[in-house]
């Protein structure tokens, strides 16, 4: 901006001392300097100097068609020094160019540190590798090798494709990151005083988490007033207003987690899980619930056994290790409550008629005993050994 104020006061200058070839200097400074609107600049090899002293020769001409010491012609040689050097980051979600600061490595050991968009400045030693230094976005680094999956191609520069994590705001919305800090300390809705859905608007603008906070994280005016719920007992009334409670406990927990850690993709699953075993307390138990929690609970379970290293130890787990064993431990009791042990595996064999076959179900796969059609259990004491 110093330098295109100056430009524009020396070109405001109409004396006998200013001539043809100053404003011609002048208006070819303003140029190079927005060259390209501010997407190229000049060059500094050896050729990109040559044509650049041809072309802005010292001495310009005194009128329009003073060509004694200066061709027309060679006045439009700084092109071939024009280099395409721009650098974007761009977002994949929104594919908008976001601010992002990048390191710059050359091969003689040297770094920039720079923030796109800008231009790759000239070096005289070539460009190694851009990586991203910003904890707001996953990493990522292109090297300039060919033979690699990652190859930086300089002619032209890259356009940076870059995903920012969850809990993080851009730096044009939040340039020194005082908002994205509210999900890292632990801030919610009922320490700060404010609704999930409004503190969910400082550091994300995923549609689908803004709809999740303001539809299951903020119980509505109506049930927060329990005597404006309309029902034929006071009983009812509050128990609708606790499951509402629960549930408005459970969704804002399990946002602040997948947010925090990173795992958004894991809201659904918890949805479902939790769903699935609600329902078996009721009559609309399905076997297929079971087997997933049990399919979890498994799979959690060999991978303590199994002893990974502790490089793969260090990854997030998608489901917390307290909801698996909260699901193990409802389902255990519920059964428990329910009557259903060893005698309904001996009833199940007798086929007996007292028995319901919808939980049932779901306690034999559960517990992994075999079904009838499947030949597991053909007599009596098949079914005693099981038990």
């Amino acid at each position: 901006l110093e330098v295109m104020s100056l430009l524009r006061q020396l070109r405001y200058r109409c004396d006998e001392e200013v001539k043809y070839g100053a404003h011609m200097a002048y208006g070819g400074a303003m140029g190079l300097l927005f060259l390209g609107g501010g997407s190229r600049t000049l060059g500094n090899d050896a050729e990109d100097v040559a044509v650049l002293l041809m072309a802005f020769f010292p001495r310009f001409p005194s009128h329009t068609a003073d060509n004694q010491y200066h061709l027309q012609a060679l006045r439009h040689l700084y092109v071939l020094a024009v280099k395409y050097r721009e650098l974007e980051a761009i977002d994949v979600d929104t594919r908008e160019p976001v601010y992002l600061p990048i390191q710059i490595a050359y091969e003689n050991g040297s770094t920039k540190d720079i923030t796109t968009p800008c231009l790759l400045p000239n070096s005289p030693s070539p460009l190694s590798s851009l990586t991203i230094i910003s904890n707001r976005y996953f990493p990522l680094t292109l090297h300039h090798d060919k033979t690699s999956a990652t190859s930086l191609q300089l002619q032209p520069p890259p356009q940076l494709l870059v995903k920012k994590k969850s809990g993080h705001l851009t730096y044009a919305q939040d340039p020194h990151a005082l908002r994205s800090l509210l999900v890292q300390t632990g801030g919610t809705a009922s320490r700060s005083g404010t609704s999930a859905s409004q503190i969910i608007k400082y550091f994300s603008e995923e549609p689908t988490l803004l709809a999740f906070a303001k539809y299951l994280c903020d119980l509505p005016p109506f049930a927060k007033k329990k005597k404006l719920l309309t029902d034929s007992s006071t009983n009812a009334t509050n128990t609708k207003c606790d499951l509402l409670e629960r549930l408005e406990h459970f969704c804002t927990g399990v946002l602040h987690e997948c947010l925090t850690q990173e795992k958004p993709e894991a809201i659904q699953l918890y949805l479902v899980l939790r769903n699935g075993v609600l329902s078996l307390a009721t009559d609309h138990c399905n076997v297929f619930d079971v087997w997933d929690v049990r399919l979890v609970s498994t799979y959690y379970r060999m991978r303590q056994d199994w002893d990974l290293p502790s490089s793969s130890n260090t990854t997030t787990r998608l489901l917390s290790q307290d909801f698996v064993a909260l699901l193990n431990e409802t389902i255990e009791k519920l059964f428990a409550s329910r009557g259903l042990d060893g005698k309904t595996v001996t009833k199940y064999a007798r086929g007996d008629s007292d028995v319901v076959l919808g939980l049932v179900g779901c306690f034999l796969v559960w517990y992994d005993v075999p079904f009838l059609e499947n030949g597991g259990i053909h007599t009596f004491d098949d079914a005693m050994d099981i038990v």
